[in-house]
C-alpha cells in the first residue's frame, strides 16, 4: 500500500505522549529517528493559530505537509482553508516550505448543479437564495453517512448567521434509504433525517416518496460527477462546482471547508 501522511499519523499516534514539549515537533522527531522506515523529518514552520507546520518525507520519497497541535501529541493531515479569505493555506505552505499538499478530489463543472434540479431533497436555510451547498449521498454507505453527518454538523453552526440567511443547504439522498427519508413535506423529511441519523426506524414510504427516490437514483446514474458528491453554487462569484468522492484519496472535510468559504463570500456580497 502506498504510504501517505495519514497512514504515518496512524502509526505514530499509537505511542504519542500527552506531555507537552517545548518544541511541539520534538516528539515527532524522536519517533521518526527511532523508526526511520516511517519517514524522515525535514523541517518545521509556524502555521496558523496554535498549529506547528511540519514537512515530512514519507517512505516513497514524497515530501508532505502536516500540522502538529501545541502539545505535539497529534499530527494532523489535511488541507487548511482560510474561510475568511478562501485561501488554501496548505498549498501555500507547500510552495513556501517544500512538500506536497494532500491530493484533492476531482472537481467538475456546473453540469451536476443543473441536473440536481430534477431531484428531491431535504432543505434548510433560505430556499429562495441562489447560493447553496448540496450533498448527494447514499446514507447506507460509509462515505455517504460521513457526508450526511458532516453537512448536519456544519448546518448547525450556521443557524442564526448571515450564511444561513443568505444560503441554503440541501440533502439529496439516493439508494435504499432514500424512499423513507423523502416521505412527506420538507418539515417531515427533516424529522426523518434526524431520526435516521439517530438510528431510529422510519415509517414505510408512500408512492410519492418511492417515485422521488427513483428519480434521485436515475439522476445519480446520469451525472458525470458520480455520487457521493458535494455541489456548490455561488452565482455572485460565477462558481458552480461539483466534487465527486468516488475513489477520492482525501477526506470530504477539506472540500466542505473550501465550499463554505465560497458560499460565505457569496452571502457577504448578497448582504451588501
Amino acid at each position: 500500500m502506498k504510504p501517505t501522511l495519514k497512514t504515518l499519523f496512524v502509526a505514530l499516534s499509537l505511542g504519542l505522549s500527552a506531555v507537552a514539549h517545548a518544541d511541539p515537533a520534538d516528539y515527532l522527531k524522536s519517533q521518526l529517528e527511532a523508526n526511520p522506515a516511517a519517514g524522515k523529518f525535514i523541517k518545521e514552520f509556524p502555521a496558523v493559530d496554535t498549529l506547528t507546520g511540519v514537512v515530512i518525507q514519507v517512505p516513497n520519497g514524497q515530501k508532505m505537509v502536516g500540522y502538529l497541535t501545541p502539545s505535539g501529541r497529534y499530527l494532523i493531515s489535511g488541507v487548511v482553508i482560510d474561510l475568511e479569505k478562501n485561501n488554501n493555506l496548505t498549498q501555500q505552505y507547500a510552495a513556501q516550505y517544500g512538500g506536497k499538499p494532500p491530493e484533492q478530489p476531482a472537481v467538475y463543472d456546473a453540469q451536476a448543479v443543473y441536473e440536481l434540479g430534477k431531484t428531491s431533497r431535504i432543505s434548510l436555510g433560505n430556499e429562495n437564495s441562489p447560493n447553496y451547498i448540496a450533498v448527494m449521498f447514499d446514507p447506507t454507505t460509509e462515505i455517504g453517512r460521513k457526508l450526511m453527518f458532516l453537512m448536519m454538523n456544519q448546518v448547525s453552526r450556521f443557524v442564526n448567521t448571515a450564511i444561513f440567511e443568505q444560503a441554503h443547504f440541501d440533502f439529496i439522498p439516493y439508494g435504499k434509504a432514500a424512499p423513507a427519508l423523502l416521505k412527506g413535506s420538507n418539515k417531515e423529511r427533516l424529522k426523518n433525517l434526524l431520526e435516521y441519523a439517530q438510528g431510529k426506524p422510519l415509517p414505510a414510504p408512500d408512492k410519492a416518496a418511492l417515485d422521488w427516490a427513483k428519480r434521485n437514483d436515475d439522476v445519480a446514474k446520469s451525472l458525470k460527477a458520480k455520487p457521493p458528491l458535494m455541489v456548490v453554487n455561488v452565482p455572485g462569484q460565477k462558481e458552480a462546482k461539483a466534487v465527486s468522492f468516488v475513489g477520492a484519496k482525501n477526506d470530504p472535510d477539506s472540500a466542505l471547508a473550501l465550499f463554505l468559504g465560497m458560499v460565505g463570500q457569496g452571502a457577504g456580497e448578497a448582504a451588501k
